[in-house]
C-alpha cells in the first residue's frame, strides 16, 4: 500500500488499515482521525503536522518517523515502537503510550498532559520544555532522559528509573516519586515543592538551588550526600 492508496481509501470511508506497509510514506499535513493503523509499518514515514487524534497505532513500528507538530490527542500508541522518532511540538493530550519504546525520541516542546506512559522506555529521550503535567509514568525507564525545564507538575513517577536524568529547572511540584531512582540525576534549580520522594534513591543527585519546601523525603536513600552547592 502507498500513501495515495491509503488517502483515497480513507476519504471513501475506510478506516481499518491494520498491518499496512507504509514505511517512508509521505503523509505530512493529512487528516487521519480515527484511523486504525494497528501493527502498521510506518518506519521513517513523514506524518508531520498530520491529525491522528483518537486513532489506533498500537504495536505499530514508528521508528524514526516524523510526527513533529502532529495532533495525536487520545491516540492509542500502546506498545508502539517510536524509537528515535521526531515528536517535537506534538500534541499528545491523553494519549496511551503504555509500554511504548521512545528510546532517543525527541519530544521537546510537546504537550503530553494527562498521557499514560507507564512501563515505557524513554531512555535518552529529549523532553525539554515539554508539558508532562499529571502524566502516568509508573515504572518507566527515563535513564539519561533530557527533561530540563519540563513541566512535571503532579506527574506520577512512582518506581520510575530517572538515573542520570537531566531535570535542571524542571517543575516537579506535588509530583509522585515514591521509590523512584534519581541517582546521579541533575535536579539543580528544580521545583520539588510538595513532592513525594518517599523511598526514592537520591544517591549523588545534584540538588543545587532546588526547592524542596514541603517535600516528603522519608526513607529516601541519600547515602552519598547530594550536591547542594553551586
Amino acid at each position: 500500500m502507498n500513501a495515495e492508496h491509503l488517502l483515497n481509501s480513507y476519504n471513501n470511508g475506510e478506516r481499518d488499515f491494520t498491518g499496512a506497509k507504509l514505511s517512508g510514506a509521505k503523509l505530512g499535513g493529512t487528516h487521519l482521525r480515527d484511523i486504525n493503523l494497528n501493527r502498521a509499518d510506518l518506519r521513517k514515514a513523514d506524518l508531520s503536522k498530520s491529525d491522528l487524534s483518537k486513532s489506533d497505532l498500537s504495536k505499530s513500528d514508528l521508528s524514526k518517523v516524523n510526527l513533529s507538530r502532529a495532533r495525536l490527542n487520545q491516540v492509542n500508541l500502546n506498545g508502539a515502537d517510536l524509537s528515535n522518532a521526531d515528536l517535537r511540538d506534538a500534541s499528545l493530550n491523553g494519549a496511551n503510550l503504555n509500554g511504548a519504546n521512545l528510546h532517543g525520541a525527541d519530544l521537546s516542546d510537546s504537550d503530553l498532559r494527562g498521557a499514560r506512559l507507564s512501563v515505557a522506555d524513554l531512555s535518552g529521550a529529549f523532553m525539554s520544555r515539554s508539558d508532562l503535567s499529571d502524566v502516568l509514568l509508573f515504572y518507566s525507564n527515563l535513564d539519561g532522559a533530557h527533561l530540563n525545564h519540563a513541566n512535571l507538575n503532579g506527574a506520577y513517577l512512582n518506581h520510575a528509573n530517572l538515573s542520570q536524568a537531566r531535570l535542571s529547572g524542571a517543575d516537579l511540584s506535588v509530583a509522585h516519586l515514591v521509590g523512584a531512582n534519581l541517582s546521579g540525576s541533575d535536579l539543580s534549580h528544580a521545583c520539588l515543592r510538595g513532592a513525594d520522594l518517599c523511598g526514592a534513591n537520591l544517591t549523588g543527585a545534584n540538588l543545587t538551588g532546588a526547592n524542596l519546601t514541603g517535600a516528603n523525603l522519608s526513607g529516601s536513600d541519600r547515602s552519598r550526600p547530594p550536591s547542594l552547592l553551586g
